[in-house]
Parts: C-alpha cells; structure tokens; sequence
C-alpha cells in the first residue's frame, strides 16, 4: 500500500487537481489527515481521467490516519476496514497496494477488544503470524505464535485438560519467544511458564521449589512485575508446610499484610482464612444469631404490646420461646461445623508432612494411619452436624414462621409453617406485614425452600430412593458439602439426558451468556446444579418447580455447609429488622392513625 498516493498527471490538469495535489504535499508536512478528505473531494471536480481512482486512495489514506489516531478500538478497526475497503477499490484500477500490513494494523486492535473470546483472540494472533512470516517480518511472526500458544494454554487451564498437554503448550509458546529474539518477551514467557508449573505441583514441598523458581524468573525481567505476589506466595506455601501451629500462623499473617499491601484482598482474606479459630462465613454467621437473639428480645416486647391477651398471644409468645430454643441450637451446630472443618485443613497439612514421597506402592506409616482415621471420624461428624442444621433449621424456619401468622393475623396461624410462607409469599394476596416481607425477602425464602426445607424432606428425612451418600471438600479450605446423586443406571442416561435438557432453558443469565463450551454450561448435570443453587434467582414458582422436580430425580452436590448457614441467619435477621421496624413504627403512631398501621386493627394494641 502506497502511502505517498498523488495524481499521475506531471502537470496539473485544472485548479481541482492542482488544488488537491497541494493539500496532499501539506498533509506531508502537517499529518492533518483532514486535508486528504479535501484533496480527495478537490480530485473529483477536476477532468483528470483517473479521478476516481485517486479520490478512492485519497480517502483511503484518509480512514487509515484517521484509524491509526483513533482510540476507541472499535471505531479504529471500522476506519481501518474502511480503508481496506477503498484501496482494494483503487487497485482494481491499476494502483498497487498489498493488504498485508493494513490487516496486520487491524488484527492488532481486534486482539484488544475487551468482547473478543479468547478463542477469537487466538485465531486473530495466527492470521497475525502467518501474515507477518508473508513479509519476511518471521521475528513479529514467532512473537505472535507465541502469544497463541500462550492463550493456547489459558484455555487447556480453564477446560481442565490434561497437564502433560498444559505443559506442552507451554514449552511452545516459550520456544516461539526464544525465536522472537526479544530478550524481555523471553524473559516473561518463562514466568508465564514457571507460574503454571507452581500451580500443577504435586506437593507443597514441590510448589515451594518451582515457587522459589518462580521468584528468580521474575527478577530476571525488566520490571519484576509480580515481585511482592511472588514473595507472598512462598510465605503461603511455607505456612501449608509447617507442623507448628504459632510458625503456620506467623507465616499465613505475613503473606496477607504482603497481599494487602500490593491491594490483592482476595488472596488476603485467603491467608486471614487459615488463621482465624473459625471458618470465616462460620464467624460471620455467628454474630448474625447473636445480633437476632437481641433484635428478637426486643420484638418480644413489642410484639406483646401489638396483640391482645389471650390465646393467639399466647401461642405467638410459645413459639417464640421455641425460635429462641433453636436459634441457640444454631449457635451451636455451626460451630461444632465450622471447629471440625478447621481441624479437617488442620489434619491435611500434617498428613502432607507425612505422607511418602512415592505415590505408588507406598506403605502408610503408623503416624499417617492414625491422621486418616481421624479425617474419616471428623467427616462423618460434620456430616451429622449438617443433618442436624438442615433438620433444625428447617424447624427454626417453622417457628419463626408461626410468629408471623400470629402476627400478621393470618388465616390458621397454627398451620403457617413455612411451606404456608413459602406459597404466601410466592403469590399476589397478601396481608399486611407480609408485603414487607416479600418486598424484601422472597429471594432468601425461595432459596431456602429448596436448599434446606425441600433438600432435607427428600435427602435427609424421608429417603425413598437408593441414594448415593457422600460428602465432597477441598482438601484444604472451608467448604464442605454433602454429595447425592442418583445411582448409576437407576434411571437410564436417555432418561436422564432428557430430565437435565428439559431445565436447562432456566439456567441463569449469567451462564447463559458464556460461551458453549464453558464447563459448566456444556456439562448438562453441572449445569443444573449452578440452576439448583441459584433457584432463587427464577422468578416463577412454576418454573421454580421444575428445576427442583429435576433435582430430586438425579439429585448432586448441595451448596457448602457455611453457605446454608450463612443464608438461613441472613434470612432470620433481616426479616427480624423488618418485623421489628414495622411494629416500631405501629407503637410510634398516633391511637387515632393507628388504623392504616401496617398490623390488622385486632392486632393493635388498646390504649
């Protein structure tokens, strides 16, 4: 492609063609591209017979400038695609121009489009190769394979593909930067490398090593990017090593001040984890119950004061005791939860110490037996206290939900359990109080139908199917969740397939938008699980239904313990604050207002 484009004639043929043969000499000069818009509409009022043919690469050199200058990704490529456009239409009449270069231009800015996949990303960068390797550009060429391989790899990650074929990606995309002959590209393509290495060791004593590597990769580039998270890391790994629970604490602690200080909060809160007495939704839950015993005590008076004496008081009063009774049942079922998950983390890291270096034809020691036994005896433990939070829980939700009909002068408030709730709140009639509670609150209601009233009913209390029982975890971490799926060929997989097929329009809309071939939305089971745990998220009861009459079919992986109790005293506080906030504001009326009072008038209390 010519960018020195001006018209044929060796003398002018008029004023127009002389007039655009000038403000193309003053574009030279200035690189004001607008003046090549002007020449290009000068050439076409002037009686030079190629005209047209000029005018179309005055204005294609016209979208190039203006495509070269402008920031916004998307309007460059549309001005640099215009310009390819205008300059093929140009050479069809004789002017020279290879688009080599041009598309090269174009597919750099199509390669930083914040929308681009990075399956589209890696195709941009092998057109880019193949076109630069055309030009004898083979240095730009092996820099571009490289960053295929290296987007190449990030994808193999993100699929779970084996880790021999991860590596192999690697060792390509490093020998295509060593043919770049760009020191510094070199340089950050073996951290790049030695970074997926860290992450495929098979022990923390391997991690350490290819970490400490890690560090001398790093310090070897120009800018050392990454120095501090590199230094944390060690400190991470090194605490996962240590037996010593004082040093294990020292060296979590330090690496989460170093991951503050460069504002990585999600690796922080990561080292903060290992150190607290208690998982950290575990704390945080906790407190809600503490803070919905206070707020409870005070809706007790209020609550008093709101009804009448007489029988409906005093039922309202019974169950209350009866959710005070619970709430501190909870207390204590959490934290058995979260003091034997802590000791599960606890055991990992010493059996780790312990276990032989040889994963085959190994004999166990004394020591690792006996830490074995203990995981098996501290699993099962948690799994029965987590029966007993689905199965207390669900009578904690009962209580509560009794108050509310009591309160709220609903219809039989002996019968409003919280199946009552759930469909009162899942409709259109409701009474007074119970507005609030839908406004604010359907969503934790939904979810905790499914996640703990009807998961409980099926699972844990009523089984009536083969299932199978078991429990999954990270080896080290706070999770924890029960695992029960249906056996195998207990219903046939076309059955199967159809059942999961049949929700699958109701996944969420955040897994909707991601690509086909995004794990959890191209593994049918996984992605009724995501539907599953994100149930409240369906707006209708009808659909809602569906997605659970799938699930207790073939059943799976229920969310983690900490996730079940952090909602459930969520749900009890938040709704407690409503309840109290509209008794309060019912007690602050005057008795005259007191009529529009969001209570029944029968409920209000005689001065």
């Amino acid at each position: 492609m010519s960018h020195n484009i001006k018209p044929k004639a060796s003398i002018a043929y008029d004023k127009f063609d002389l007039e655009a043969e000038n403000l193309l000499e003053e574009f030279h000069k200035t690189r004001k591209f607008s003046l090549l818009l002007q020449a290009s509409e000068n050439i076409l009022k002037s009686k030079n017979p190629e005209r047209q043919e000029i005018s179309d690469s005055l204005l294609g050199l016209y979208f190039h400038q203006k495509g070269l200058q402008e920031k916004d990704l998307e309007e460059s490529i549309e001005n640099l695609e215009r310009a390819r456009e205008l300059f093929l239409k140009a050479s069809s009449k004789g002017e020279t121009f290879d688009s080599k270069n041009l598309d090269i231009e174009i597919l750099s800015r199509k390669i930083r489009l914040p929308k681009a996949s990075v399956s589209e990303k890696k195709e941009f960068f092998l057109k880019s190769a193949e076109l630069n390797k055309e030009i004898g550009k083979k240095k730009d060429s092996h820099a571009n394979m490289s960053l295929y391989h290296m987007l190449h790899m990030e994808e193999m990650l993100k699929k779970g593909v084996e880790r021999e074929e991860i590596l192999k990606a690697g060792e390509a995309m490093l020998k295509e930067a060593q043919l770049s002959e760009h020191a510094e590209f070199v340089k950050k393509s073996e951290v790049i490398l030695q970074q997926v290495r860290v992450n495929f060791s098979m022990s923390p004593e391997d991690a350490l090593e290819e970490q400490r590597k890690l560090q001398e990769a790093i310090e070897k580039t120009e800018d050392k990017y990454g120095k501090e998270e590199a230094e944390a890391d060690v400190l991470y790994i090194q605490g996962m090593i240590a037996t010593n629970k004082t040093e294990r604490e020292r060296l979590f602690s330090a690496a989460g001040h170093k991951w503050l200080k460069i504002g990585n909060e999600k690796r922080a809160i990561e080292a903060i984890k290992m150190i607290t007495p208690l998982p950290i939704k575990v704390m945080g839950a906790l407190e809600m119950a503490d803070s919905t015993l206070e707020l409870q005590a005070e809706l007790l008076r209020l609550l008093r004061e709101a009804m009448p004496e007489g029988e409906e008081r005093t039922m309202a009063t019974y169950h209350h005791s009866y959710l005070l009774q619970h709430l501190k049942d909870f207390k204590i079922i959490a934290t058995r939860l979260g003091e034997s998950r802590k000791r599960l983390t606890e055991l990992a890291i010493k059996r780790k110490k312990y276990e032989p270096k040889k994963i085959f034809k190994r004999k166990f020691s004394k020591k690792v037996q006996s830490i074995f036994k203990e995981e098996e005896e501290v699993s099962q433990k948690m799994r029965l206290d987590l029966d007993n939070l689905y199965i207390f829980g669900k009578i904690m939700l009962d209580q509560w939900s009794f108050v509310l009909g009591y309160l709220f002068g609903e219809k039989n408030p002996s019968d409003f359990d919280f199946d009552h709730l759930y469909n009162v709140v899942s409709g259109n009639k409701l009474k007074s109080g119970l507005i609030q509670v839908k406004s604010k609150h359907s969503k934790a209601v939904f979810w905790l139908y499914f996640q703990l009233k009807a998961h409980r009913n099926e699972f844990i209390e009523h089984v009536n199917k083969p299932w199978q029982k078991g429990m999954t975890r990270s080896v080290i971490g706070d999770d924890f969740n029960l695992h029960i799926p249906v056996p195998p060929n207990y219903i046939s997989k076309e059955e199967k397939e159809k059942l999961l097929l049949s929700v699958r329009p109701l996944m969420p809309e955040a897994l909707k938008k991601m690509p086909d071939d995004y794990w959890e939305k191209a593994n049918l089971h996984r992605t009724l699980e995501v539907t599953f745990h994100r149930i409240h998220e369906i707006d209708s009861k009808e659909n809602r239904q569906k997605v659970w009459d799938v699930w207790k079919k073939v059943g799976g992986s229920t969310p983690s313990y900490d996730k079940i109790a952090e909602n459930l005293i969520g749900f009890l506080l938040q709704s407690t604050e409503t309840v109290v906030s509209l008794l309060k504001s019912n007690e602050d009326r005057d008795p005259v207002d007191k009529k529009d009072a969001s209570l029944p008038e029968r409920e209000i209390r005689k001065e």
